[in-house]
């Protein structure tokens, strides 16, 4: 049975170049076109294919553990190789079941006249499986780290917009704040004005809370605290839009905004720090 093995596992090897054209063959027009317009020359696919066969073959001659750890490194490669130049992912994993579809088709004669035994096949499977599941295996873990990438990178944006700190003239930016406020954005809040403070070198930072439809205990709290925090700072803030239903609901609470500068509008805060339409601060 080693010898059957090894015979089939050389097959394989030698001919590694012809079973990786083959595999094309069987895939998708709009795959075969995207792989050829990719930013990478064709040959370079057809190599990658055949070092997998190779290492296929190889699986049925060496020792399997090291074929295995080699097989694990061009997944890898290969995988991550393929996200960075735009090759899906998802469509590489339907052509490794061809794979396995063209190295039987090398023994299709060998298999009809019976050349090799029942036990002999098992254990190719069982040697040739276990290297494309985890090829599977790695491949789909990549694609779910690039999704996840991306959806990490599509998150960062929106905190970002959903924090929109505009400088409006030299040592001047207003702050927006739209929607409801949880403990994540507070947190997001308060990190990204400070930052922006000291970027920005700002003097003055107007807070609007009239996009805001709920203030309650943690939201009060968290802009008091975001106002003591730009006053260590040596940044005046204050805050416009305050509704009466919610400068209502601020003092039921007890919190206690009598040290803050509030305006009814942005256009009082802008004018209380000599922002006018006729001219701009002067320092």
């Amino acid at each position: 049975m080693r010898q059957e093995l090894e015979y089939i596992g050389n097959k394989i090897v030698n001919h590694k170049t012809d079973l990786a054209h083959a595999v094309e063959a069987l895939e998708a027009k709009e795959f075969v076109t995207t792989l050829k317009t990719a930013e990478i020359p064709y040959d370079h696919i057809i190599t990658w294919r055949t070092e997998l066969i190779e290492l296929i073959g190889e699986s049925l001659i060496e020792d399997h553990d090291d074929v295995m750890n080699r097989t694990k490194e061009w997944a890898n490669r290969v995988g991550q190789r393929c996200l960075d130049i735009g090759i899906p992912l998802n469509e590489s994993l339907k052509s490794l079941a061809f794979f396995r579809t063209v190295i039987w088709d090398v023994f299709e004669e060998d298999l009809e006249q019976k050349n090799f035994s029942a036990v002999t096949m098992l254990d190719v499977s069982k040697l040739i499986n276990p290297l494309l599941d985890e090829v599977s295996y790695i491949f789909s873990n990549l694609i779910v780290q690039d999704h996840q990438k991306t959806m990490n990178i599509a998150q960062l944006a929106m905190e970002e917009l959903s924090v929109p700190v505009v400088p409006i003239t030299k040592g001047v930016a207003i702050l927006p704040l739209i929607g409801e406020i949880d403990t994540h954005r507070a947190k997001l809040i308060m990190e990204s004005t400070l930052k922006h403070s000291t970027d920005d070198q700002l003097d003055y930072l107007i807070i609007d809370v009239s996009g805001v439809p709920m203030i309650d205990t943690m939201v009060a709290n968290n802009i008091f605290s975001i106002i003591q925090a730009l006053t260590i700072m040596g940044v005046e803030a204050s805050i416009t839009g305050m509704r009466p239903e919610i400068a209502q609901t601020v003092i039921s609470l007890g919190i206690n905004f009598k040290d803050i500068n509030s305006y009814a509008n942005m256009q009082q805060a802008l004018e209380k720090i000599g922002f006018t339409h006729e001219k701009q601060l002067q320092f």
